[in-house]
Order: C-alpha cells, then structure tokens, then sequence
C-alpha cells in the first residue's frame, strides 16, 4: 500500500512511521503536490497547520484545481484543527474524492493493526 503522510509535527510523524514503514512523509504542502504529480497514492493522510504560513488547504486546493493529475484512492484529513479539518473534507469530498475527518489521536493511530479504529 502507498500511503503519502503530510504533517510537520515530529512526534505524529515518528508515531505514523512505525505503523507504516512504507509511508513517505512530507513536512510542506509544495512537496506534498509534487509527489501528488509524480505518483499514485492509495492513501493520502493531510494535515491542516503545518508551519509558518504553510498548510494542508494549499494542497486541497492544487487536487481541486488538477483533479485529472491526482491518483489518490482515498484521503484522510488528521488535522486537529477541527474547522479547517472539516472543511478540506468537505472540499475534497466536493470535487468527488472519498475522504474522511479522522483527527490524529496517538492512542488509535499507533495501536495494533487489528485494534486501529480507522482500517485503510
């Protein structure tokens, strides 16, 4: 499975990793479009504040405007940030993608395959 991680928070990242060694991770939407362009994913995981003035809405708003470069099976948005979260959803969902608000809660997201509330 091609599993495309968006988030600059260390800690989520190191967490996701070792559920997911295959995982590539991205710490900045402009790399996170690029390997949209160069790739096929089956799951996109996007985060909303990423650092500065950067985040995971520029990347909603590239796949909306490129819909026909984006193969992408589904997206998860793990934001914590509940009205940006919702509303990538709500965007991506908008233009036909499958995509879902799971906020980015160690406790399931790190757990055991069979116990991960959250199956891709």
């Amino acid at each position: 499975m091609r599993i495309l991680f968006l988030d600059d928070d260390s800690n989520r990242s190191r967490i996701f990793i070792r559920k997911y060694p295959q995982a590539v991770i991205n710490v900045s939407s402009e790399t996170t479009i690029t390997c949209l362009i160069n790739s096929a994913w089956d799951l996109v995981c996007l985060d909303h504040d990423l650092s500065s003035s950067d985040n995971g809405m520029k990347v909603v708003e590239w796949i909306i405007e490129n819909p026909e470069l984006v193969r992408v099976g589904s997206f998860i948005v793990h934001s914590r940030n509940a009205p940006f979260g919702m509303e990538m959803v709500r965007k991506l969902s908008g233009a036909g993608f499958f995509s879902q608000y799971v906020p980015f809660d160690e406790r399931c997201w790190a757990g055991q395959e069979d116990n991960f509330r959250y199956q891709v």
